[in-house]
Parts: structure tokens; sequence; C-alpha cells
């Protein structure tokens, strides 16, 4: 049955969880009676915007940046917000939704539902003992990655400074020059790897604090594109950025976005052969920015798209290549968009047919929540 067919029939009105439909403006063009008798409201008021009337004002702004980046892509999402019951309580409740399809094609419709999951909630004291048990749990994972990364650190310092005597001492034998070289680059290399970990494990835990600033997105995108650049070249891919307007400057963390940008293009670059081409783009549609990265690269399995984010399952090298980094890089890209108020997604058509990767951010300030 078509979903627009489903939606405007009995079934979908007797459906238990609350549903909605929106057309291709994302305007609400319709909820069944579970969403009507939850908000106590009728269905004129809930259409076009008046649907966000019970979202919870903190929780708004989070659900219009996730619905209109997974809208702007035709892709799915899942959102744990609060939604006003018609007691004026606001329950929390997980929202599915994605766009609908007839015959493999865009129905041109989006369509969720959202399920009370108030019943759900544990006793107080039961929920404060398992947060006792969470943070004593961050801690002991926050005191092994200190130990973790003075013990790695202090003969990488070691092994740089042996390394660089070495340069030093015997400045006529070219041989142990280059070697030395070699070792440098190593050791600079590993230690970009460690900061990059240890950052990504406190951002992950909450430990780490973002520095907000009025950011140039565009000045971010030239540095992340200059630090990418020599290795693009080594490898035979070509940049091309697209830069278009330039948006006005957001609040952000500097450091933290430039990384997420050379992350993204590092990602690229390195799924790419040669000849091929990534491209970075900057553009600020409606009220948010956009930054997306495509390459003409290896491409991605379908069922491999919704992990790529996770830390744990980084994406795949070529097959017959060893991986050469953690995969920390993709989950560091996610969960910096989301301390910004934004989201990360991905697509591909399919293995040999390149991938794209997109940043949106809230033009609105949308840090720190």
């Amino acid at each position: 049955m078509p979903w627009t067919v489903f939606f405007n029939s009995p079934m979908g009105d007797a459906f238990p969880a609350m549903m909605w439909m929106a057309g291709p403006d994302r305007a609400c063009r319709w909820t069944n009676r579970r969403w009507l008798e939850f908000t106590r409201r009728n269905l004129a008021e809930v259409l076009e915007q008046g649907w966000t009337a019970d979202i919870h004002p903190d929780d708004l702004e989070r659900w219009r940046t996730t619905y209109r980046a997974a809208f702007a892509v035709n892709q799915g999402f899942t959102l744990e917000f609060r939604l006003r019951h018609h007691d004026g309580q606001y329950r929390p409740v997980v929202e599915y939704a994605g766009p609908g399809f007839e015959g493999g094609r865009p129905a041109g419709c989006y369509f969720g539902f959202c399920v009370d999951t108030s019943h759900l909630s544990i006793d107080t004291r039961e929920r404060e003992r398992l947060l006792a048990d969470v943070r004593a749990a961050n801690r002991l994972k926050d005191d092994f990655i200190s130990l973790v990364s003075h013990g790695l650190r202090t003969p990488l310092n070691t092994i740089m400074m042996s390394a660089q005597l070495l340069q030093i001492s015997l400045p006529d034998h070219p041989d142990v020059s280059e070697a030395a070289e070699t070792i440098i680059d190593c050791v600079k290399s590993q230690s970009q790897l460690l900061d990059e970990w240890v950052d990504t494990c406190r951002v992950v835990s909450g430990q780490a604090e973002l520095t907000l600033d009025a950011v140039d997105l565009a000045r971010l995108a030239d540095a992340a594109l200059t630090s990418v650049a020599a290795k693009a070249a080594e490898k035979g891919v070509t940049l091309s950025p697209a830069i278009g307007v330039r948006p006005a400057p957001l609040r952000g963390d500097r450091v933290r976005l430039t990384r997420l940008m050379v992350n993204l293009l590092s990602n690229a670059v390195k799924f790419t052969p040669a000849g091929g081409s990534v491209s970075l783009r900057l553009d600020c549609p409606e009220d948010q920015y956009r930054i997306t990265v495509s390459d003409t690269g290896q491409g991605i399995a379908p069922e491999s798209l919704p992990l790529l984010f996770d830390p744990a399952r980084p994406r795949e090298p070529l097959k017959g290549r060893p991986r050469k980094s953690l995969g920390l890089g993709l989950a560091f890209v996610r969960i910096v968009s989301e301390l910004h108020g934004g989201t990360a997604t991905a697509f591909s058509e399919g293995p040999g047919k390149g991938a794209t990767f997109t940043v949106t951010l809230p033009a609105t300030g949308g840090a720190g929540q």
C-alpha cells in the first residue's frame, strides 16, 4: 500500500504511535488521531508549522536542525526529545522518521512516528545509583587515558630528540640524515594520532570544552585544504574547493572545526585513487551552514553507511590495503558537529561510486547544546 494512502486510511489513524506526514516543503500535512489525543489539539492547529508548538523549547532547535538536515539529503533519522502532553507536562519521546518511497522512487513526502517513553522511566534512587556507576567508570577511563598518553609520549619525545641529535651530529652523512628525517616524520605522525585519540576520548566523555568564538568558516576551509594539499598531490588526487558566497561568522570552536574539515578531507583523499578528485563545498542554505566533502573514490556499501561515524566501526580500506589509523576521524566529525548543535551524514551510491559527507551547523549559535 502506498504511504500516502496508508496515512490517510483508517489503518494510519488507528496506529498506536503518534504519526505524521510532511510535504516537499517540510510542512506538516497530516497527523493521526493518536497525535491529536496526546496533545489535545485539532488537526488545523498542527498543520503547516503548528506541529512544532508542543516540542520543548530547549529541544526545538536541535529537532529542527536534525529534521532539515535529514530532509535535505533524503535520509531517515532517529531523535529523542520532549513533547508536551495535554496535561501540561513534557514527556520524553523517541521519533523515527524517513522519506516515503513508492516503486523505489521518492514519493514526495516525509513520514515519521513518535513513541512516548515516559512509562520506561526508572526509580529516582536507581537512576542516581546508575549515574554514580557511570561517573566512576568515566573516572577510571580518564585515568587510563592519562596513563596511556603519558606512557606513549615519553618514549616518543626521547625518539624525537635522539633523531634530531643524529641530524646535528652527523650532517655530512646523507643516509643518516635521511633516516633521521624518516624517524622524525613517523614520530610526528604517531604524536598526531595520539593527540587525536586523547581529544576524541575527552570529547566523547564530555570532558573537553569548546572554545567558542566568531569564526570564518571560509578561512577554516582554506586552512584545511592547505593542510591536506601535500598529501593529495603526492597521491595524485585533485583538490577542488567550491567556496561561493562567504557566510557570516559562526560562533564555534576554531581549532576543532578546522580539524573536522581536515578529517573529512584526509578521509576522502585516503580512499580516492590516483587520478581521482576530492571537493570541498561550503554554502549557507536558509539558516544553516553546510560543509560538503565529496570524492570519486572507492565508495561505501549501503549497509556500512549507518556505522561510519561509530569509532568502533571505521570505514574499511580497499581490499588488500592495511588500515593506517584507528578510525577516530569520522567519530570526531560527528561528535563535534553535535556539540555545535549540528549533524553529520554520509551518502554513497555504493562501492566504486565515491562518497559524500555533509556537516550542517545552525547559523543561530547552536554550539554547546
